[in-house]
């Protein structure tokens, strides 16, 4: 499977392209990367929000989006899951 893994700061409204359609697009809220530093809760609540906009905008423009949603696991356990469930 090809796709392209796109991270809470990655959210560019040009990104990703229009040859990427044919790749998945993953998105991944991780509680523990969240944890890793200490980010201030707001903007954890602000950049959640702002990839589950982000998930629709992709949608909405014919992208196949994989969201994982308060997942407890790292980002890279996330991955391997989906690409074992894939």
């Amino acid at each position: 499977m090809k796709a392209h893994l796109i991270l809470g700061n990655q959210l560019f409204k040009d990104f990703p392209n229009k040859d990427s359609k044919d790749k998945k697009i993953i998105l991944i809220e991780s509680i523990k990367s969240s944890n890793k530093y200490k980010y201030h809760k707001l903007k954890l609540v602000f950049m959640f929000s702002s990839m589950r906009h982000y998930k629709k905008y992709l949608e909405d423009n014919g992208y196949d989006v994989i969201y994982v949603t308060q997942s407890e696991l790292s980002i890279l356990d996330n991955l391997k899951n989906i690409m074992r469930s894939e």
